[in-house]
């Protein structure tokens, strides 16, 4: 049994344990098989994409760089490099290798969809529209590819090509296409039509603004989230004629079924449409009146009463362009006549500690949402507030939804949602957006928040 075969054994070997998460035992064969056949180069390359996996970027990178030792023009090796330095947020280099990359095989559709990626990161937003365009003209039916021209088209405000892109997210569903066709008369209508939810609690709160104009479309619909929304929505002006959990959405049968955030795509909808600027979703009356009573024992509402929410999940993946240090918040917390409340839950509480306990700052966050459903005392808090000034979290959509008046702090290259410029949003009349003009210079936006805050101050 010669080298070669006991190294190919060994590396195949490791490869399917990473498939199963096992990366260290994984990392040890790659390694045997590596001291076997140290000149092979797929064995480093498989090496730094456990790695990878693991997310050990660095210990990745010092792989790929050694690979390319080997075969220095390898857009498959380039591209593998690229991303270990976009993990360690080193997107410059990142840009190089993959530009390195497309330049050694103009056909490799990995080293597009990377570069558009990290030109989108960086704001380059026209040239990632020019790296996704080719990726996808190379592969059409790439999935990743589409998903991510579809980002840039509607962060650009490309909302008819965006919404198309946009399904690729999921298989091309028969019952949204049929759907188009009824909208236009082509077929009869649908009697019994599921809506289900997807992706995070904030884009459900967004999304359901459009389930009015779906219930045109069918005689009963249904609704199906994520379980820890269903009172909120059930207490709301939600138009569903059923919410069920999405778990149980097997036990009955429906004539179609589409994604909830398919819907513009289904109403072709446009930026420049109206939206309706009423609220959508309200809070339960009875919290309500139960948290204006104790909001009153702390303040006795004689001063401006502003919420406040700076981090989100720390485990989504571009959290660090989203959530803001509590320290930013302090040139804030300094002004007279104001009584902050905090809205924070769960992740970023601990930077309360570093914050002076002289400050008018109340932390509801233990309070809030105990018993496993998610922003009914949050929506309840929220009415009895004059202002929110928050991050770009799902807190910033219920407070859009329920018409609440909101400040909105947001990276200089922020979700697709918001596009690139201007302070106004058509997603939410009561909303203003504080955007970076440079970026992770947070320190600029929240001069602007404080001096239209004493602005609002003397309004008061």
């Amino acid at each position: 049994m010669t080298n070669n075969y006991l190294a190919d054994e060994k590396n195949r070997f490791a490869n399917e344990l990473r498939l199963k998460s096992k990366f260290k035992d994984a990392i040890d064969l790659h390694q045997e098989a590596i001291a076997l056949a140290p000149s092979e180069p797929k064995f480093w390359y498989d090496l730094s994409e456990t790695y990878l996996n693991w997310n050990k970027p660095e210990a990745a990178e010092l792989g790929f760089r050694h690979a390319l030792k080997i075969i220095p023009s390898s857009a498959q090796l380039l591209t593998g490099l690229g991303s270990a330095l976009q993990r360690q947020k080193k997107l410059r280099e990142a840009i190089q290798c993959y530009a390195e990359a497309t330049s050694s095989d103009p056909t490799y559709v990995p080293a597009w969809i990377n570069l558009g990626t990290v030109q989108k990161q960086l704001g380059d937003c026209e040239d990632a529209f020019f790296s996704h365009q080719n990726a996808v003209q190379l592969d059409p039916t790439n999935k990743i590819a589409n998903w991510n021209l579809s980002l840039t088209l509607l962060l650009l405000g490309n909302y008819k090509e965006g919404w198309s892109l946009y399904e690729f997210r999921h298989e091309r569903s028969s019952d949204l296409e049929r759907l188009k066709e009824e909208r236009h008369g082509s077929y009869k209508r649908t009697q019994k039509l599921l809506v289900k939810a997807e992706q995070g609690l904030g884009d459900v709160l967004q999304f359901v603004r459009f389930l009015p104009e779906l219930k045109k479309l069918t005689d009963h619909l249904t609704l199906a989230v994520d379980s820890r929304l269903k009172k909120l929505l059930t207490s709301g002006l939600c138009s569903a004629d059923k919410i069920i959990d999405i778990e149980q959405e097997e036990q009955e049968e429906f004539c179609a079924t589409i994604y909830l955030m398919s819907a513009p795509f289904l109403l072709n909808f446009q930026r420049e449409q109206q939206l309706s600027s009423k609220p959508y979703l309200v809070a339960d009356r009875h919290l309500e009146q139960s948290w204006r009573t104790h909001l009153q024992n702390l303040d006795s509402k004689k001063c401006l009463r502003v919420g406040i929410a700076w981090q989100g999940n720390p485990r989504y993946e571009a959290d660090y362009q989203r959530s803001i240090p509590l320290t930013y918040f302090v040139p804030l917390l300094e002004l007279p006549n104001i009584h902050f409340v905090s809205l924070q839950k769960q992740h970023g509480l601990e930077q309360l500690a570093n914050i002076k306990k002289n400050f008018r700052l109340d932390n509801l966050g233990e309070a809030l949402d105990s018993q496993g459903h998610a922003f009914v005392d949050t929506a309840a808090v929220l009415t009895n507030l004059d202002l929110l000034i928050t991050s770009d979290t799902a807190i910033a959509h219920l407070a859009g939804a329920m018409g609440v008046e909101t400040w909105l702090a947001l990276s200089k290259v922020p979700d697709w949602r918001w596009g690139l410029e201007g302070a106004e949003t058509f997603w939410y009349e009561n909303m203003r957006l504080f955007r970076q003009r440079e970026f992770g210079d947070w320190s600029s936006v929240f001069v602007d928040i404080k001096n239209n805050l004493i602005a609002r101050c003397s309004d008061q």
